[in-house]
């Protein structure tokens, strides 16, 4: 966990991979909407240059999301870079559920950013941005509510609109006696400041 303090890398996204995003979210209503994002990560950051979305296959679509393994599998081995995963939540805030946090060994050791997207049912004006600033706190196993980072992303149609999260994630340095072990590293989640360009 110390190693990443002061250096947070703020997220890029292209305004066009958002509006795709944002569009298989509101496709696949009200079911949860997966995938995955690709691009590169330096020194000033990580860029998303492009959405692959995924089927989810989850037993319960409409609360769960789980990636078709043909697909992700496809998707690994096609030469480009995975730098996140993005699902989304139908109805509630994109922020990590519980269930999400549990799910999150499964695929963190394989990338570095998890996005959660919302539709933005509360657009009442044209100016109806929320642009939070990235901070030092975390989202551990035991705080799953947190609401930091969230930011809408809004375009001139209601349907493409979206709140979307991003989160760095991080693996835990410090094994704890009775819970964490080498074979199950424990993962936590810190928002990140997120650019749409």
């Amino acid at each position: 966990m110390a190693a990443l303090h002061g250096q947070q890398k703020p997220l890029t996204i292209p305004r066009s991979v958002e509006q795709e995003m944002s569009r298989h979210m509101h496709l696949s209503l009200p079911q949860e909407a997966c995938g995955v994002v690709l691009g590169e990560s330096a020194a000033g950051g990580i860029r998303i240059s492009r959405f692959q979305p995924i089927r989810n296959v989850a037993p319960d679509p409409l609360h769960h999301f789980a990636l078709d393994q043909t697909e992700w599998i496809r998707c690994i081995f096609s030469g480009s870079i995975i730098v996140g995963i993005f699902h989304t939540h139908p109805h509630t805030l994109p922020i990590p559920s519980y269930e999400d946090l549990q799910a999150l060994p499964d695929f963190a050791g394989m990338v570095q950013v998890y996005l959660i997207g919302s539709p933005n049912l509360e657009i009442n004006s044209a100016d109806s941005r929320i642009n939070a600033e990235s901070s030092d706190s975390t989202l551990d196993m035991k705080s799953p509510d947190s609401t930091l980072g969230m930011k809408s992303l809004d375009t001139n149609n209601s349907i493409s609109c979206m709140l979307l999260n991003a989160y760095q994630i991080a693996k835990t340095d410090e094994q704890q006696p009775h819970s964490a072990s080498l074979e199950h590293p424990s993962y936590y989640l810190i928002p990140m400041k997120l650019c749409v360009t």
